[in-house]
Formats: structure tokens, sequence, C-alpha cells
């Protein structure tokens, strides 16, 4: 049997959907969003065109699929850098702001694909998720007496915009990506500064 054919036989007893995903996500770092097509990472997997429609039996479902392994990849990537933080709420929260903008940087395409589509994954995005690990970090961190007193919803809210803005300006290109994540640790460094209580 043909190396060909071996591989074809391994993808049709479950191994073809996660194939298809990895060759979906080397085609969005490659080209964007529009380079994504069924066909293409069929193509790249080694089987027939026909093969891929029992997994996704359109673009956007291999879309949506990209999307979850995205935001899974985010979530695990921030968590990381949240337990690298310590113990300090209000430094975990900054972790979580750069680690936003840290992600943006490194994988542009896979960002803009993240906030195109419609993400399964609830807690991919917690920083912009209303009732998420976020706003429970800025409670916490009122509670110790490292926030000024105030809504930690407001708070959320502005770090919401900062970041999502200063990410964006990234991609987008009105900010250059040297030295990118330097200036977000100052600006984030600001606006802790600005929210932190007086100590």
């Amino acid at each position: 049997m043909s190396a060909r054919r071996a591989k074809r036989k391994t993808y049709h007893h479950g191994a073809l959907r996660e194939a298809l995903v990895t060759n979906a996500l080397e085609l969005l770092d490659a080209g964007g969003r529009e380079a994504v097509n069924v066909r293409e990472a069929a193509r790249r997997a080694g089987v027939s065109p026909g093969a891929p429609f029992r997994h996704f039996p359109d673009r956007a479902a291999l879309l949506a699929a990209l999307t979850s392994e995205i935001g899974a990849e985010f979530r695990a990537f921030s968590e990381d850098a949240i337990a690298r933080a310590g113990a300090n709420p209000l430094r975990q929260f900054r972790a979580m702001g750069l680690a936003y903008i840290r992600y943006a940087i490194e994988h542009p395409r896979r960002f803009q694909l993240l906030h195109a589509e419609t993400c399964t994954d609830p807690h991919a995005l917690a920083l912009f998720t209303r009732d998420a690990e976020a706003v429970a970090l800025i409670a916490r961190a009122q509670r110790e007496g490292f926030l000024r007193a105030g809504p930690p919803e407001a708070v959320h809210l502005a770090a919401q915009a900062l970041t999502y803005g200063l990410a964006r300006m990234i991609v987008d290109g009105h900010l250059p990506r040297a030295g990118a994540e330097a200036l977000a640790e100052q600006v984030l460094d600001v606006f802790g500064r600005g929210v932190a209580a007086p100590r």
C-alpha cells in the first residue's frame, strides 16, 4: 500500500479532522482568512476534495472549527501568563491584558479571525466576557486594597478598550510591531498607576 493511501486510511479512522484544521491554520497564517478553504486543506492533507465534507460541510464550518482551535490556544497562552504573574490580582490583570496584546503581535491573522468569527469557547477571550475572570480579578484587587474604589465593570471596560485598541492599532499597522510589546507594557503600566490605590 502506498504511503498516500496509508495516510488516507489513517485519516478515515479519526485523524482527518485534526489534519484539516492544522492545514487550515497554516493557510490562515500564510494568507489570512480569505486563503482558508476546504479544498486546499484537503489537498495538503493528501485526501480527495470530497473527503473533508463529513467533518466540514462548508467553509464556514471549517472557519468555526479553526476559530475554536485558536481560541483554545489563546486561552492557554493567557492562562500561562497569568500563572507566571504571581498572586497579586492587579499583576494578574496586567498579565492578562499584556498576553492579549502579545498574542496579537505574534499571531495577527489568528487574532483577526478570533474577532471576525463566532468562537464557541466561552473562556477564549475572558478579557472580553462580561462576567469573566477579569472582572473577578478587579473585584478581588479592590477587596485586597490594590485598586481605588469604584465599579469593577468600569475598570474592566476601560481595560477592554485600552487593550483592544492597542492590539488593533498594531495589527492594522497604525503602530509599528518593532518595539510594540515594550510600548504596550508602558501603556498598561500608566493605566495601572491610574487605577491603583495609594500605598
